[in-house]
């Protein structure tokens, strides 16, 4: 909490007379509580996380939360690049924010960029902002299929998005025209088991990474229901 020391001033002119204030005029100091960090993120995620995209610029927003100083908060945020600090493109606020656009043509490639937060009292906090970047350019994997009571149970090697649609004998439908599979975690991935259905399934990860086998969109995995009968 805001500490207050006040002050009584009464002022006398330099006239022959030496006018003096009959009455003291209270001034009262504040004295701010620590300026504290209380959040960073990068992508929404914590501090020293690893970022994965599809692009050789993976765009990186970070965002600092601060609380406490001189106004409950609010403070100016800046990081260090190129021997100054340079003020974050929102701030002045409790959450600060600034986009980032690092190269991630080598991954994976480590990021840290010195960050400072300081109040209108001058209450000061340094840390270090730091992630990794890794170029992700592969479409989830279907790394195991089977029979799971009255349903075909699709596992992916990474989260991923599946849709399927059926009786086709084509790959190229979009993922628009397909029918979106029920997921329990994101790697596990239903579809109505039916022994006279061939399904074409495919699977996307969250940066948008789907099946290509030479420019050509295929399948992740044709699922005949005829050839799962039972558990494994």
């Amino acid at each position: 909490s805001k500490r207050a020391t006040t002050y009584y001033i009464r002022c006398r002119d330099r006239s022959p007379r030496q006018n003096t204030n009959g009455e003291s005029k209270p001034l009262i100091i504040l004295r701010a509580p620590i300026l504290n960090i209380e959040e960073i993120s990068v992508n929404g995620k914590e501090n020293g996380s690893l970022i994965k995209g599809n692009s050789n610029k993976i765009p990186i927003m970070i965002e600092v939360k601060t609380s406490g100083g001189a106004e409950d908060g609010i403070s100016k945020c800046s990081y260090y690049l190129d021997n100054e600090y340079i003020e974050f493109s929102e701030t002045n606020a409790i959450i600060s924010r600034q986009p980032f656009y690092p190269d991630a043509t080598n991954p994976p490639t480590h990021y840290m960029y010195p960050i400072r937060c300081e109040d209108i009292a001058g209450n000061r906090q340094d840390f270090n902002l730091e992630f990794s970047l890794e170029k992700d350019m592969s479409a989830p994997e279907v790394v195991r299929v089977y029979k799971e009571n009255s349903n075909l149970k699709i596992i992916t090697n990474e989260p991923a998005d599946c849709f399927y649609a059926v009786q086709t004998n084509d790959c190229s439908y979009a993922f628009s025209e397909g029918v979106e599979m029920t997921s329990s975690n994101d790697y596990e991935h239903f579809l109505p088991w039916d022994t006279e259905m061939d399904y074409y399934v495919k699977c996307k990860d969250e940066y948008g990474n789907e099946p290509i086998v030479n420019n050509n969109f295929v399948c992740s995995i044709i699922v005949r229901g005829s050839d799962y009968t039972s558990m494994p």
